[in-house]
């Protein structure tokens, strides 16, 4: 057969909840539009340098078989109900995040921890993994939309050779960062450019040596959810940024995005408590760039999505 040229562009994903067990592959029948997807193996490869008369190798071997994938999909509504794009929707519950009524909140159960099966075609060529969680990160510039930006950790699959699939995908064009409802008190306004969200998840593999990987799946063990914001820099009598962040003072916050039904979201959290602020510049305007992390108020509730 003649050597083909794989084109980097044309790349699929599909992802699906596993139902049956954790690390039981689940047929992927669900499509994300997704961007810069790649998915690559990152298990321990074991080198052999035994003592001898030469300095070198000997023939080494793969160890477990973890691997990762990493994409970027829009934050948008399915159009029909208060949810977001079933992609999307069934990723977020692999980072950890719990789906009841349209709103997702941080799950510590992990009993209740949801993993995907992930696959990515490459031009003809099919990457799997399964047995899949990970961590995620929204991001937004004002005037564009949010972007989910997904990091999972799976069980790596034999690649083979699979037809390209064609995709089918909801309509529905994402809201943008603009016309929003922002709450955010203790300092910050809305002349904000620049908003992220991350759920910072510890993933861990769960070793089976019973495995041909030698990992059954991946759990989530520890989370430490930030939100990053910018804002113009105002005097002390009417920005008390710096007096809340001394303070430790816990203020809320809230952004809506979208005005659309079935296409607009609210992230929240109760309790932002300010960790750091720095000073910025944006394009010559003096700006004051905060890290703050969010504290649980009766359990997870740390933060919360609500789709609507």
């Amino acid at each position: 057969m003649a050597n083909l040229t794989l084109l980097s562009r044309r790349k699929i994903v599909k992802v699906a909840l596993e139902t049956v067990a954790k690390g039981t592959a689940a047929v992927t029948t669900t499509y994300i539009l997704a961007f810069d997807a790649e998915m690559k193996p990152a298990g321990d490869w074991i080198q052999r340098q035994p003592g001898s008369k030469f300095l070198g190798n000997i023939a080494g071997m793969p160890g477990n078989l973890g691997a990762t994938c990493t994409f970027r999909a829009e934050l948008r509504g399915n159009g029909a109900s208060a949810n977001f794009d079933a992609g999307v929707a069934a990723c977020l519950q692999g980072c950890g995040l719990k789906l009841a009524t349209a709103t997702y909140t941080p799950d510590s159960d992990i009993a209740d921890q949801q993993t995907i099966s992930i696959d990515l075609y490459e031009d003809g060529l099919l990457k799997q993994m399964i047995g899949a969680m990970g961590t995620v990160r929204f991001s937004g510039v004002f005037g564009q939309q949010m972007f989910a930006e997904f990091e999972f950790s799976g069980v790596w699959q034999a690649p083979t050779d699979v037809a390209l699939a064609t995709a089918s995908y909801a309509a529905t064009i994402s809201p943008t960062l603009k016309s929003t409802t922002f709450t955010c008190p203790a300092g910050f306004t809305p002349f904000t450019a620049n908003v992220g969200v991350d759920l910072q998840n510890t993933v861990s593999a769960v070793e089976d040596i019973s495995k041909a990987g030698g990992i059954s799946h991946y759990v989530i063990t520890e989370r430490d959810p930030i939100i990053t914001l910018d804002s113009q820099a105002d005097l002390v009598a009417t920005n008390s940024v710096y007096a809340a962040w001394l303070a430790g003072t816990e203020v809320a916050f809230s952004l809506l995005v979208g005005g659309t039904s079935n296409n607009k979201f609210t992230i929240a959290a109760p309790k932002l408590q300010y960790r750091e602020v720095s000073p910025g510049d944006r394009d010559g305007k003096l700006l004051h760039e905060v890290t703050g992390q969010c504290n649980a108020s009766s359990g997870d509730d740390e933060l919360t999505i609500v789709c609507s």
